[in-house]
């Protein structure tokens, strides 16, 4: 009994149902009697009696946000035993933040992962310093290809890299769309709105209040609704505020003065600087970090290959794909929201709000070459695309973030395809085609003296919280339910809120729902993303931290939720 988290009792599943022991102890040995037949072998053994589990905190989902909560529910009891069962249905911990490697050596990350942690999360930084692996960092470079045409990242300040006839006529847009709007106060006048909470939100006026209608149509609508796989004004413009990765906001705004001067000197108006560091593991990718993190905790406290098949609120149990049957007093779910609703039938309501949640399909296909990187593309992260021509919104490049994503001569490409998640994926071989054929007539495949040795696809049914109008009043129909009967929904597919679903934000989500569960200790990042993400880690702390990781690796000390 004590190598198991939480604590045990064995229901008879016969015609008598439970039995109390009635004073000769046989209740308690047939009890016994199947326990042991648990340990010895495993729970399908069991098939006279149920076992359930009783644990204070049941955490559904080992990716970040789940491994964050874990951690810190052992940091709550040092030396202790700490009450609660963490189960995932993969065989490897991470969740989104994990990592594939082919058989010839090459690693993939589950999209375009980088590691940009907020100074807010001064307490994520301290985690990865503690991790004991080999750090690589850069500076990351990104860019913009529209139609063959390179701008750098982020491209609507960087116009005068566009042909000649199109930069005229993005110029005398722009300046038109800002004569027109200047009696109304445009971007500021509805960025005020905002504040009030008197705006619509919707993405596509959004981008047309910024960048008017060329810009618009050129750049703007195409980046996004590749990403999204939905149209602009099906969107809500609240993410596109923040600054979820980078030191500039996911959709940056474009300053007239600024862009016209680096018209004028030819100056790139560039979203980093030689200073500014992200930081990778040199090896296994994102997930090597998750996985590092998993060993920390005690085999009695997660259960990989499991999940949750259906939840009753009334019962506060959960049944488990195994058969097995969890009571909990408190359940943490990192799964994807709309699987969460679905998974409690006692509540009909929640079908049609789950129904309601919009989400994109991501289809990856990785490819490791032979040869030399084309030179157009060396030193970037990724290169996003605007081409409807082009079936990937965006192009990764895992070798130039770390070495060790590698074998040594090598380059390696990774594509990102968002579909509707609400219509049926595509053909994998006519997709595949037409990735290598973009990939092609970009340079990155096919050139002498390369050849391809290695290739990886994965399908990400959920792949994007897509920020769809009306989301923030669902949510906040839903969660207060859930909430109010113990369920807490976090990381990047529970809270589904794109602007807080990076590495760092799912971590610290689970952290802070922890804290509130023990200590009352109100959330930080969930509902206040604003504040979160205006706290963005500064070009010198971001330096501080790849030095500090870098320094690690000569004495990595235990993994540690404090």
């Amino acid at each position: 009994m004590a190598a198991l988290p939480g604590r045990l009792r064995g229901v008879c599943a016969g015609t008598h149902g439970p039995e109390p022991d009635g004073g000769d102890g046989r209740a308690d040995d047939h009890a016994g009697q199947h326990r042991e037949t648990y340990r010895q072998q495993d729970h399908a053994a069991c098939m006279e009696c149920r076992l359930m589990r009783s644990v204070r905190v049941l955490i559904a989902g080992a990716g970040p946000c789940g491994l964050g909560a874990a951690l810190e529910l052992l940091d709550a009891e040092p030396g202790g035993t700490a009450d609660f069962l963490l189960v995932d249905p993969g065989s490897t911990p991470g969740g989104w933040a994990q990592s594939r490697t082919t058989a010839q050596g090459f690693t993939f990350d589950f999209g375009g992962h980088v590691l940009f942690p907020h100074k807010h999360y001064a307490r994520f930084a301290e985690l990865l310093r503690g991790l004991p692996l080999e750090w690589a960092s850069s500076v990351p470079e990104r860019g913009v290809d529209v139609d063959g045409c390179f701008l750098p990242y982020p491209a609507q300040r960087n116009l005068h890299r566009l042909p000649l006839h199109r930069l005229v006529r993005a110029i005398a847009s722009v300046l038109l769309h800002r004569f027109r709007t200047r009696g109304t106060g445009g971007a500021q006048a509805e960025e005020q709105a905002h504040v009030r909470g008197a705006a619509d939100g919707n993405m596509g006026r959004y981008l047309q209040t910024r960048f008017g209608h060329y810009v618009t149509k050129l750049l703007m609508q195409p980046l996004n609704q590749k990403q999204w796989a939905h149209q602009p004004a099906q969107l809500t413009d609240v993410w596109a505020r923040h600054r979820s990765g980078s030191t500039v906001r996911n959709v940056a705004d474009m300053d007239m003065g600024r862009m016209l001067r680096n018209l004028l000197a030819g100056t790139d108006d560039l979203g980093w600087t030689p200073e500014t560091k992200v930081t990778y593991p040199a090896k296994g990718g994102s997930g090597a970090i998750w996985s590092a993190i998993a060993r920390a905790i005690p085999d009695e406290n997660i259960q990989l290959g499991t999940h949750i098949v259906s939840i009753s609120l009334e019962d506060k149990t959960a049944l488990l794909s195994t058969g097995e049957t969890v009571q909990w007093e408190q359940l943490i779910s990192t799964m994807p929201l709309d699987m969460l609703l679905r998974s409690i039938p006692e509540r009909k309501e929640f079908r049609a709000k789950a129904d309601q949640l919009v989400k994109a399909r991501s289809r990856l296909f990785g490819f490791g070459v032979r040869g030399s990187m084309p030179h157009a593309y060396a030193g970037l992260h990724s290169c996003q695309v605007t081409s409807a021509e082009m079936p990937f919104w965006r192009v990764n490049f895992p070798m130039t973030v770390a070495e060790g994503n590698g074998p040594e001569g090598c380059y390696s490409v990774l594509c990102e395809v968002s579909e509707p998640g609400s219509v049926p994926a595509r053909s994998a071989e006519a997709l595949r085609a037409e990735v290598q054929q973009s990939l092609v007539r970009m340079g990155l495949l096919g050139k002498a003296n390369t050849e391809v040795i290695s290739t990886w696809e994965y399908t990400i049914e959920h792949g994007y919280p897509v920020p769809f109008l009306g989301r923030d009043t669902l949510l906040s129909e839903v969660q207060p339910l859930l909430e109010s009967a113990g369920v807490y929904s976090r990381g990047r597919f529970g809270a589904w809120r794109y602007e807080i679903s990076n590495q760092d934000h799912a971590y610290m989500q689970g952290v802070e729902v922890v804290r509130r569960i023990l200590y009352r200790i109100p959330e930080e990042t969930y509902g206040n993303a604003g504040a979160v993400n205006e706290a963005v880690a500064e070009q010198k702390v971001m330096k501080n931290f790849a030095t500090a990781v870098r320094e690690s690796v000569k004495s990595p000390v235990r993994v540690s939720a404090g």
